[in-house]
């Protein structure tokens, strides 16, 4: 190997000798399972990242876990892709576009790693080590099982390593003053079947969501009937009230996740990810595939809006975690009697805002939010009151007159 590694030193650079040796491998590369470890320093944090990785380009599929705080998996077949919350127990699934593979799981993701991209892509590899090419002087080094070129540069360091067998990349590592990457991968794992079932107690949503952080609570029981709240509307299965404010009303059902709203401008619902809405001004029925920004944007041209409590549902978000964030604190204010059920006062107040429930101390249940903004400059709020509705076989069915002009709905999105 040191006979070979001088005749090869005298034409070629050694870090263009170890890019090109590796571009070719990961070149023909076409399918593999792998682990990627990710550690990152800064000057007075590091992080560790962990991916376990499966992939076949030729079918343009790929199993992807990262291991974080909050840890994921996507899962991405020829025609939709999955993502899995393992946090909040959320997954989501979704038509795939002509995104390339690396597109897809990044997407995913929400964030994806460089070298994990450059996998994951065709050509990736040789089009992410390009940019090592020409920093500075290179030089082998010595790294046991391994082919590693060295890199000083003016603010640093880059080491290349590969594998002395298969030319597969091992290791890299950039460096710059307090800060530096290190990435290592091992092939030594099999492909896995691209596949993906929802683990049990697993919830569908359209959007994952991240954790939320508990409040500060004023007294054990505060948090008791707050945390009532939380498990009320943490992915309801079966939900249903009506909301009234100064300016609108509008009826609400969840029911295994499938919604439905009613008000004096439409009447939509989604079941079994199928969208449909009656405009109620224009006498037209809309239908198309559940995606939540369309369906935004249709509630939206129908005269309406899609009810906030709800749209955050549908986000998989329980609203009232956003309004008790983690900079709240969460008093008990009062109590009272209302309908011969008992129920709490509590206020959750922030730097800019205070929101005022009352809630049932039964089940969690709201039956009144007020709102309103804080400090200088501060806006009046407004009070939403809500009943509980019941269910029957119409529930969950949108209004359909017969003489109803149907429109798709990316055709009524568009209209101008």
């Amino acid at each position: 190997m040191l006979v070979s590694l001088a005749i090869v030193g005298a034409t070629l650079q050694p870090g263009d000798f170890v890019v090109a040796r590796c571009s070719a491998a990961h070149r023909v590369l076409q399918s593999a399972g792998l682990r990627l470890r990710v550690d990152q320093a800064g000057f007075t944090s590091r992080e560790k990242t962990l991916y376990s990785v499966s992939y076949d380009r030729k079918l343009g599929v790929a199993d992807v876990t990262v291991n974080r705080k909050r840890p994921l998996r996507v899962v991405v077949q020829a025609e939709q892709t999955f993502a899995y919350d393992g946090s909040s127990k959320q997954y989501t699934q979704k038509p795939r576009s002509d995104e390339s593979l690396g597109l897809a799981v990044q997407h995913g993701l929400e964030v994806a790693d460089d070298v994990l991209m450059a996998v994951l892509e065709e050509g990736g590899v040789a089009g992410w080590l390009k940019e090592f090419q020409g920093k500075g002087e290179w030089s082998f080094a010595n790294e046991p099982g391994m082919l590693t070129a060295v890199c000083k540069t003016d603010h640093g360091m880059i080491l290349l390593s590969i594998d002395a067998k298969t030319d597969l990349l091992r290791h890299v590592a950039i460096k710059e003053a307090q800060y530096g990457t290190d990435w290592r991968l091992d092939y030594g794992q099999k492909p896995t079947v691209i596949a993906f079932e929802p683990p049990p107690g697993a919830v569908k949503t359209t959007e994952l969501r991240a954790d939320t952080v508990m409040p500060t609570f004023g007294s054990a029981e505060a948090k008791a009937v707050v945390l009532k709240l939380f498990a009320k509307y943490d992915h309801p299965k079966r939900l249903a009230y009506e909301v009234s404010s100064a300016d609108e009303r509008s009826q609400v059902w969840v029911l295994a996740g499938n919604v439905r709203q009613n008000d004096a401008k439409a009447d939509w619902s989604v079941v079994s990810d199928r969208f449909e809405l009656l405009d109620k001004g224009r006498g037209d029925v809309v239908e198309g595939p559940a995606a939540l920004s369309k369906i935004v944007d249709a509630v939206a041209r129908s005269g309406t809006r899609v009810e906030p409590l709800l749209k955050a549902l549908l986000r998989g978000q329980n609203p009232f975690r956003i309004y008790f964030g983690s900079n709240s604190n969460v008093t008990l204010t009062g109590k009272a009697t209302i309908q011969g059920q008992p129920c709490a006062l509590v206020e959750s107040s922030s730097r800019k805002s205070k929101v005022t429930l009352v809630v049932r101390k039964s089940d969690g249940f709201v039956l009144s939010m007020s709102s309103r903004d804080v400090g200088p400059g501060a806006m009046q709020g407004q009070t939403r009151t809500f009943r509980e509705l019941s269910f029957d076989a119409s529930s969950m069915k949108t209004t359909r007159p017969a003489s109803a002009r149907t429109v798709s709905l990316s055709d009524y999105v568009a209209q101008s």
